[in-house]
């Protein structure tokens, strides 16, 4: 049975009926994303290795216990519900370090109406020259993003490895805040990296 043409939703109600085929195709769709996600948060290559497979673990675990299993009808996406498992697990991880993130209102920089950065969200399948031509760019995101504070790289990181898919209610609903504070942070992020971009690539 190919597993490859089914939603991620698919997978994890057939990974729930002990079906681990199904988990094996989960786990390869997201295991580079989680990684990224926590080199973009700092933690280094064998720490975003160790997060990411504890990520993994942690939805496994919600086979056995059905009040954590992922439900489509609480509305949120898998690719939602498995990145706020990755935030929690990083949170604990800073706090663990005495890291405080802190997420209050901020001030808003760049001009209204900037669009986001849809050039920032990796092509699913990029071809060998798509690869070689972004490689100055991707080399610039990663360098603008350890500039960037805690918080608003978090942000970022989060909306960067959905595919820039995820919904702001969705965002706050991770960060543990109101929609406005996480359309601010978002912001101000994105206005940081934007300005970061112009001076090492334009």
């Amino acid at each position: 049975m190919s597993y490859k043409g089914m939603s991620d939703e698919e997978l994890i109600k057939a990974y729930y009926e002990c079906n681990n085929e199904a988990f094996e195709e989960l786990y390869h769709r997201y295991i580079a994303r989680l990684k990224q996600f926590f080199i973009k948060a700092r933690l280094g290559q064998q720490g975003a290795e160790d997060m990411s497979q504890d990520t993994i673990v942690r939805v496994m675990e919600t086979k056995t216990t059905p009040c954590k299993r992922y439900s489509q009808s609480r509305g949120a996406s898998f690719k939602t519900w498995l990145f706020t498992i990755a935030y929690h697990l990083l949170v604990d991880k800073l706090r663990r370090q005495e890291i405080e993130i802190s997420f209050g209102d901020l001030e808003v920089e760049g001009e209204e109406g900037e669009e986001p950065f849809e050039e920032l969200i990796p092509s699913a399948e990029p071809t060998p020259e798509e690869k070689s031509l972004s490689q100055e760019l991707r080399q610039a995101v990663h360098d603008c993003m350890t500039r960037l504070p805690d918080r608003e790289r978090i942000a970022i990181a989060l909306w960067l490895e959905t595919g820039g898919d995820m919904k702001l209610q969705d965002l706050a609903g991770i960060l543990s805040v109101s929609v406005p504070t996480a359309y601010r942070v978002l912001k101000r992020a994105l206005s940081l990296m934007r300005k970061c971009l112009k001076e090492r690539v334009l």
